[in-house]
């Protein structure tokens, strides 16, 4: 599991399959790519600009995203996320959450 902590931005990383990325509250990651069998969280505070999401590759949002291709999986809070201009493609899931 890696981390991306507060004032830190990573840029074209893949997050491998078995790998947990995390994005902190005030890190950011742009043009990642998340593998299948990987998976990114965005924490509140935290921001994701243009990765690609691929098949079979998972990403929970809470924090913001934009511009991602989605491929594989995105859930998204809609609680505390805030997303733009994310592109879904044939058989990937955008699914939203709601606190209980």
């Amino acid at each position: 599991m890696a981390t991306v902590g507060g004032g830190v931005t990573q840029t074209g990383s893949s997050v491998v399959n078995g790998a947990t990325l995390t994005v902190a509250n005030g890190g950011t990651i742009v043009n990642d790519t998340i593998l299948a069998g990987g998976s990114a969280v965005i924490s509140v505070g935290g921001v994701d600009n243009g990765s690609t999401i691929s098949n079979g590759g998972y990403e929970m949002v809470l924090g913001t995203t934009s511009g991602d291709q989605i491929f594989g999986t995105q859930v998204v809070s809609a609680a505390t996320a805030v997303v733009t201009s994310e592109t879904v493609l044939r058989a990937a899931r955008w699914i939203f959450t709601w606190p209980a």
